[in-house]
Protein backbone atom coordinates (compact mmCIF):
# COMPACT_ATOMS: atom_id res chain seq x y z
CA UNK A 1 0.00 0.00 0.00
CA UNK A 2 1.39 3.20 -1.18
CA UNK A 3 0.88 6.67 0.49
CA UNK A 4 -0.43 7.82 -3.07
CA UNK A 5 -3.05 5.21 -3.36
CA UNK A 6 -3.90 6.32 0.21
CA UNK A 7 -4.76 9.64 -1.58
CA UNK A 8 -6.45 8.47 -3.82
CA UNK A 9 -8.72 6.85 -1.31
CA UNK A 10 -9.05 9.95 0.73
CA UNK A 11 -10.12 11.93 -2.51
CA UNK A 12 -12.91 9.30 -3.66
CA UNK A 13 -14.32 9.19 -0.47
CA UNK A 14 -14.74 13.04 -0.26
CA UNK A 15 -15.85 13.81 -3.28
CA UNK A 16 -17.59 10.02 -3.98
CA UNK A 17 -17.31 10.66 -7.22
CA UNK A 18 -14.46 9.32 -9.78
CA UNK A 19 -14.22 12.77 -11.90
CA UNK A 20 -14.35 15.29 -9.29
CA UNK A 21 -11.70 12.96 -7.28
CA UNK A 22 -9.76 12.69 -10.57
CA UNK A 23 -9.53 16.18 -11.14
CA UNK A 24 -8.61 17.07 -7.64
CA UNK A 25 -5.41 14.48 -7.76
CA UNK A 26 -4.62 15.71 -11.28
CA UNK A 27 -4.71 11.98 -13.27
CA UNK A 28 -6.85 10.73 -15.64
CA UNK A 29 -9.99 9.17 -14.36
CA UNK A 30 -9.54 5.91 -15.99
CA UNK A 31 -6.24 5.78 -13.85
CA UNK A 32 -7.72 6.87 -10.77
CA UNK A 33 -10.52 3.60 -11.83
CA UNK A 34 -7.75 1.72 -12.14
CA UNK A 35 -6.01 2.28 -9.27
CA UNK A 36 -8.59 1.83 -7.11
CA UNK A 37 -9.42 -1.54 -8.80
CA UNK A 38 -6.58 -3.11 -8.15
CA UNK A 39 -6.51 -2.16 -4.24
CA UNK A 40 -9.39 -4.02 -4.19
CA UNK A 41 -7.99 -7.43 -5.82
CA UNK A 42 -5.03 -6.96 -3.99
CA UNK A 43 -7.16 -6.91 -0.43
CA UNK A 44 -10.27 -9.62 -2.04
CA UNK A 45 -12.59 -6.93 -1.12
CA UNK A 46 -15.06 -4.27 -2.30
CA UNK A 47 -13.67 -1.02 -1.08
CA UNK A 48 -16.60 1.42 -3.48
CA UNK A 49 -19.93 0.59 -4.47
CA UNK A 50 -20.16 2.01 -8.06
CA UNK A 51 -23.44 3.59 -9.62
CA UNK A 52 -24.43 6.35 -12.03
CA UNK A 53 -25.23 8.69 -9.46
CA UNK A 54 -22.07 8.13 -6.74
CA UNK A 55 -19.75 6.23 -5.58
CA UNK A 56 -20.42 4.70 -2.17
CA UNK A 57 -17.48 3.67 0.51
CA UNK A 58 -18.22 0.05 1.47
CA UNK A 59 -17.19 -0.94 5.43
CA UNK A 60 -13.66 -1.87 4.19
CA UNK A 61 -13.16 1.65 2.20
CA UNK A 62 -14.44 3.22 5.26
CA UNK A 63 -11.54 1.93 7.51
CA UNK A 64 -9.16 2.45 4.34
CA UNK A 65 -10.57 5.74 4.18
CA UNK A 66 -10.14 6.16 8.02
CA UNK A 67 -6.00 5.47 8.27
CA UNK A 68 -6.25 7.24 5.10
CA UNK A 69 -6.94 10.26 6.83
CA UNK A 70 -4.57 9.70 9.44
CA UNK A 71 -1.08 8.82 7.27
CA UNK A 72 -1.44 11.46 4.64
CA UNK A 73 -1.69 14.75 6.58
CA UNK A 74 1.46 12.95 8.57
CA UNK A 75 3.21 12.15 4.75
CA UNK A 76 2.68 15.52 3.78
CA UNK A 77 4.14 17.18 7.25
CA UNK A 78 7.38 14.69 6.48
CA UNK A 79 7.47 15.85 3.24
CA UNK A 80 6.99 19.51 4.17
CA UNK A 81 9.32 19.00 7.44
CA UNK A 82 12.44 17.32 4.82
CA UNK A 83 11.93 20.33 2.39
CA UNK A 84 12.67 23.19 5.09
CA UNK A 85 15.14 21.05 6.53
CA UNK A 86 17.16 21.49 2.85
CA UNK A 87 17.52 25.34 3.99
CA UNK A 88 16.45 27.97 2.48
CA UNK A 89 15.78 27.52 -1.73
CA UNK A 90 12.98 24.86 -1.12
CA UNK A 91 10.46 24.42 1.76
CA UNK A 92 7.63 26.14 3.23
CA UNK A 93 8.15 28.36 6.74
CA UNK A 94 4.42 28.39 8.48
CA UNK A 95 4.50 31.09 11.03
CA UNK A 96 1.34 31.68 13.21
CA UNK A 97 0.64 34.98 14.84
CA UNK A 98 -1.87 37.68 16.40
CA UNK A 99 -3.38 40.13 13.94
CA UNK A 100 -1.42 42.88 16.02
CA UNK A 101 1.98 41.39 15.61
CA UNK A 102 1.01 39.99 11.60
CA UNK A 103 0.93 44.05 10.81
CA UNK A 104 4.12 45.03 13.00
CA UNK A 105 6.70 43.15 13.92
CA UNK A 106 6.00 39.60 11.87
CA UNK A 107 5.44 41.86 8.91
CA UNK A 108 8.79 43.84 9.26
CA UNK A 109 10.45 40.37 9.75
CA UNK A 110 9.39 39.37 6.86
CA UNK A 111 10.30 42.11 4.34
CA UNK A 112 13.86 40.87 5.52
CA UNK A 113 13.58 37.68 5.08
CA UNK A 114 11.42 37.56 1.80
CA UNK A 115 14.52 39.89 0.88
CA UNK A 116 17.59 37.32 2.00
CA UNK A 117 15.32 34.21 0.78
CA UNK A 118 12.81 34.90 -1.79
CA UNK A 119 12.77 31.06 -3.09
CA UNK A 120 11.53 30.25 0.08
CA UNK A 121 8.07 29.50 0.54
CA UNK A 122 6.35 31.68 3.14
CA UNK A 123 3.10 31.18 4.89
CA UNK A 124 1.18 33.59 7.91
CA UNK A 125 -1.74 32.27 9.94
CA UNK A 126 -3.57 34.41 12.26
CA UNK A 127 -6.01 33.19 14.52
CA UNK A 128 -6.76 32.67 17.92
CA UNK A 129 -3.76 31.53 20.32
CA UNK A 130 -5.35 28.46 21.54
CA UNK A 131 -5.69 26.90 18.18
CA UNK A 132 -2.20 28.34 16.87
CA UNK A 133 -0.50 26.34 19.64
CA UNK A 134 -2.51 23.43 19.09
CA UNK A 135 -1.15 23.52 15.13
CA UNK A 136 2.23 24.70 16.75
CA UNK A 137 2.50 21.01 18.52
CA UNK A 138 1.17 19.29 15.93
CA UNK A 139 3.71 20.64 13.36
CA UNK A 140 1.39 22.29 10.82
CA UNK A 141 3.10 25.15 11.86
CA UNK A 142 6.35 26.01 12.60
CA UNK A 143 7.04 29.23 14.88
CA UNK A 144 3.88 31.21 16.78
CA UNK A 145 4.78 34.40 17.95
CA UNK A 146 2.16 36.50 20.32
CA UNK A 147 1.90 32.91 22.55
CA UNK A 148 1.04 33.79 26.27
CA UNK A 149 3.45 33.16 29.04
CA UNK A 150 1.10 33.12 31.79
CA UNK A 151 0.20 29.09 31.18
CA UNK A 152 3.30 27.64 29.57
CA UNK A 153 2.69 24.56 27.51
CA UNK A 154 5.79 21.79 28.72
CA UNK A 155 5.70 20.26 25.05
CA UNK A 156 7.00 24.38 23.43
CA UNK A 157 10.04 26.34 24.16
CA UNK A 158 9.88 29.71 24.70
CA UNK A 159 11.11 33.12 24.21
CA UNK A 160 10.35 36.55 25.90
CA UNK A 161 9.56 39.82 24.13
CA UNK A 162 7.59 42.74 25.73
CA UNK A 163 4.26 43.70 24.69
CA UNK A 164 4.01 46.76 22.33
CA UNK A 165 2.15 49.82 24.22
CA UNK A 166 -1.50 49.49 23.99
CA UNK A 167 -4.52 51.93 23.14
CA UNK A 168 -8.16 52.23 23.43
CA UNK A 169 -9.81 53.42 20.35
CA UNK A 170 -13.24 54.46 18.66
CA UNK A 171 -14.53 56.00 15.89
CA UNK A 172 -14.74 60.12 15.61
CA UNK A 173 -18.20 61.27 17.37
CA UNK A 174 -18.62 58.00 19.33
CA UNK A 175 -21.13 58.43 22.46
CA UNK A 176 -18.03 57.80 24.77
CA UNK A 177 -16.62 61.28 23.67
CA UNK A 178 -19.52 63.13 25.31
CA UNK A 179 -18.53 62.68 28.70
CA UNK A 180 -15.82 64.93 30.30
CA UNK A 181 -13.84 61.99 32.14
CA UNK A 182 -14.55 58.62 30.63
CA UNK A 183 -13.68 55.83 32.59
CA UNK A 184 -13.02 52.28 32.14
CA UNK A 185 -16.20 50.83 33.15
CA UNK A 186 -17.95 53.29 30.41
CA UNK A 187 -16.00 51.02 27.85
CA UNK A 188 -17.95 47.96 28.45
CA UNK A 189 -21.18 49.70 28.06
CA UNK A 190 -20.34 49.26 24.11
CA UNK A 191 -19.61 46.24 22.12
CA UNK A 192 -15.62 45.04 22.55
CA UNK A 193 -13.66 43.77 18.99
CA UNK A 194 -10.53 42.29 19.52
CA UNK A 195 -8.59 38.90 20.00
CA UNK A 196 -9.07 37.24 23.09
CA UNK A 197 -7.94 38.57 26.46
CA UNK A 198 -4.65 38.38 28.02
CA UNK A 199 -5.10 37.12 31.79
CA UNK A 200 -2.81 40.51 32.39
CA UNK A 201 -5.65 42.75 30.80
CA UNK A 202 -8.29 40.96 32.64
CA UNK A 203 -6.26 41.46 35.75
CA UNK A 204 -6.30 44.92 35.07
CA UNK A 205 -10.10 45.39 34.52
CA UNK A 206 -10.87 44.19 37.76
CA UNK A 207 -8.45 46.05 39.36
CA UNK A 208 -9.52 48.92 37.73
CA UNK A 209 -12.91 48.90 37.82
CA UNK A 210 -15.77 47.92 40.29
CA UNK A 211 -16.35 44.51 38.44
CA UNK A 212 -15.51 41.52 40.41
CA UNK A 213 -12.79 38.76 38.83
CA UNK A 214 -15.84 36.42 38.23
CA UNK A 215 -17.95 38.70 36.68
CA UNK A 216 -18.60 38.11 32.76
CA UNK A 217 -17.23 41.74 31.70
CA UNK A 218 -13.76 40.64 32.93
CA UNK A 219 -14.00 36.85 31.97
CA UNK A 220 -15.20 37.23 28.66
CA UNK A 221 -14.68 41.01 27.61
CA UNK A 222 -14.48 40.76 24.22
CA UNK A 223 -17.96 40.30 22.24
CA UNK A 224 -16.84 39.97 18.48
CA UNK A 225 -13.51 37.77 18.84
CA UNK A 226 -11.91 38.79 15.65
CA UNK A 227 -8.28 37.36 14.04
CA UNK A 228 -8.10 40.23 11.08
CA UNK A 229 -7.28 44.14 12.51
CA UNK A 230 -8.63 45.09 9.20
CA UNK A 231 -11.94 43.73 9.98
CA UNK A 232 -11.76 45.28 13.74
CA UNK A 233 -11.11 48.88 12.23
CA UNK A 234 -13.89 48.56 10.25
CA UNK A 235 -16.37 47.37 13.12
CA UNK A 236 -15.18 50.15 15.07
CA UNK A 237 -15.44 52.69 12.44
CA UNK A 238 -19.14 51.53 11.37
CA UNK A 239 -20.29 51.18 15.00
CA UNK A 240 -20.45 51.72 18.56
CA UNK A 241 -17.58 49.03 19.11
CA UNK A 242 -14.32 50.15 21.20
CA UNK A 243 -11.07 48.27 20.56
CA UNK A 244 -7.34 48.56 21.26
CA UNK A 245 -4.28 48.82 19.34
CA UNK A 246 -0.39 49.07 19.42
CA UNK A 247 1.37 52.67 19.50
CA UNK A 248 2.55 52.21 16.14
CA UNK A 249 -0.96 51.70 14.64
CA UNK A 250 -1.87 55.00 16.59
CA UNK A 251 -0.87 57.52 14.47
CA UNK A 252 -2.71 55.62 10.92
CA UNK A 253 -5.50 55.67 13.09
CA UNK A 254 -5.79 58.83 14.16
CA UNK A 255 -4.33 60.66 10.88
CA UNK A 256 -6.78 58.82 9.36
CA UNK A 257 -9.88 61.13 10.68
CA UNK A 258 -12.13 58.37 11.47
CA UNK A 259 -10.98 57.26 14.92
CA UNK A 260 -10.31 58.53 18.19
CA UNK A 261 -7.96 57.47 21.50
CA UNK A 262 -10.06 56.99 24.55
CA UNK A 263 -8.29 58.22 27.30
CA UNK A 264 -9.72 56.56 30.56
CA UNK A 265 -9.14 57.53 34.04
CA UNK A 266 -7.65 54.20 34.82
CA UNK A 267 -4.37 55.44 32.65
CA UNK A 268 -2.84 53.57 29.91
CA UNK A 269 -3.26 49.74 29.60
CA UNK A 270 -0.27 47.72 31.57
CA UNK A 271 2.48 46.03 29.11
CA UNK A 272 3.36 43.00 29.55
CA UNK A 273 5.44 39.91 28.00
CA UNK A 274 4.55 37.58 24.68
CA UNK A 275 6.32 34.37 23.53
CA UNK A 276 7.89 33.23 20.55
CA UNK A 277 7.12 29.62 20.40
CA UNK A 278 8.80 26.74 18.69
CA UNK A 279 8.39 22.57 19.40
CA UNK A 280 10.35 21.72 21.82
CA UNK A 281 13.34 19.13 20.93
CA UNK A 282 12.40 19.78 17.23
CA UNK A 283 15.51 19.45 14.74
CA UNK A 284 15.13 23.63 13.99
CA UNK A 285 15.33 24.27 10.27
CA UNK A 286 17.48 26.63 8.74
CA UNK A 287 14.79 28.77 7.66
CA UNK A 288 13.01 29.08 11.94
CA UNK A 289 16.51 29.66 12.64
CA UNK A 290 17.14 32.57 10.61
CA UNK A 291 13.36 33.80 10.83
CA UNK A 292 13.84 33.89 15.13
CA UNK A 293 17.05 35.71 14.21
CA UNK A 294 15.38 38.35 12.26
CA UNK A 295 12.25 38.82 14.81
CA UNK A 296 14.89 39.30 17.72
CA UNK A 297 16.84 42.37 15.46
CA UNK A 298 13.07 43.83 15.01
CA UNK A 299 12.33 43.42 18.21
CA UNK A 300 15.56 45.28 19.47
CA UNK A 301 15.16 47.69 17.01
CA UNK A 302 11.53 48.83 18.22
CA UNK A 303 13.15 48.96 21.60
Amino acid sequence: MSVQRLKYIQALGKHRNFKHASTELGISQPALSKAVKQLEEQYGVVLFERSTRQVKPTEFGLILMEYADQIVPQYNEIEREMELLKGFEKGKLVIGTDPYLAESSVADAMTIMLHEHPRLRYKIVTGQMDDLLKQLGEKHIDIVIGAPLNDLLPNLDYFKYDTPPMHIFARKGHPIFEKKEAHLEDCFSYPIVGIDTPQYLKDWVADSTSFTKTDEKVLDPVLALCDNFGLIKHLVKTTDSIAAAPTEFMDELLNSGDFEEVHVHAGPLPRSQFGLAILKGRLIPPAVQRFMEVFKEVMKKRG
